[in-house]
């Protein structure tokens, strides 16, 4: 968070401390931050204002840990757990007063004139990162999104071959087990983000499918032959 801070040089002209705040949030459960941190990240921008963005400015906020408390709804001791959570993802750094507490003030054309708490700076440091991996997330999302309706498809095509045997009472294929491989591997994958392992399982449910319906097709023309 420190060294973060110290590279923050103001934000591009183009773009606001609400937009950074939308690109953290988007990218927030691609890079693995918990909803409760981005819930208090966004509570501590709420003190923030775009001229502490600028250049040779500093987004330092300075609620108190009883302030904080009441605006999340959590006690002091979580709070504190989640600021220290907060700098461990490199969201925030600490500016500290001499005797520790958090305080500020600002001039007559809203600049802070002192401040000492929580230094915002790291998000916008932060901010081409956050926009990549809200990009590449929503790209991911995409691909996974078409792979698990190959692996549906696939499940589907199973059941239904399976069916078929049922209602023309062939045994000599076993059915069922594929039925519970493909409801298996669908559950399994549900939760599943890894793009490798659910192409290896879906490419394994089409093979299983493929070969599940040639079979039942060498027996249907086996049956029109005799």
């Amino acid at each position: 968070g420190d060294q973060l801070a110290q590279r923050f040089r103001g934000l591009p002209e183009d773009v606001t401390h609400r937009q950074v705040l939308t690109v953290f949030k988007r990218a927030a459960p691609y890079l693995g931050i918990p909803p409760r941190l981005v819930h208090a990240v966004d509570t501590l921008m709420s003190w923030s204002r775009a001229i502490d963005w600028i250049d040779g400015q500093r987004p330092i906020v300075f609620p108190s840990n009883e302030k904080l408390t009441q605006k999340l709804g959590i006690g002091v001791r979580q709070v504190q757990k989640m600021l220290a959570n907060a700098a461990r993802f490199g969201l925030i750094t600490h500016r500290d007063s001499a005797n520790g507490n958090r305080v500020g003030a600002r001039g007559k054309d809203g600049r802070l004139i002192y401040a000492y708490g929580i230094d915002l700076s790291p998000l916008a440091v932060r901010y081409e990162e956050f926009a990549a991996a809200a990009r590449e997330g929503v790209e991911a999302d995409l691909r996974i999104k078409v792979l698990r309706q190959r692996l549906s498809a696939a499940r589907r095509r199973i059941r239904t071959l399976a069916q078929l045997l049922e209602d023309e009472q062939i045994d000599s294929i076993d059915a069922r087990t594929a039925v519970e491989i493909a409801l298996l591997a669908t559950s399994q994958m549900r939760r599943v983000r890894d793009e490798e392992l659910l192409a290896a399982c879906v490419e394994q449910m089409e093979d299983r499918a493929e070969g599940l319906g040639k079979a039942v097709a060498a027996v249907f023309h086996g049956a029109s032959d005799a």
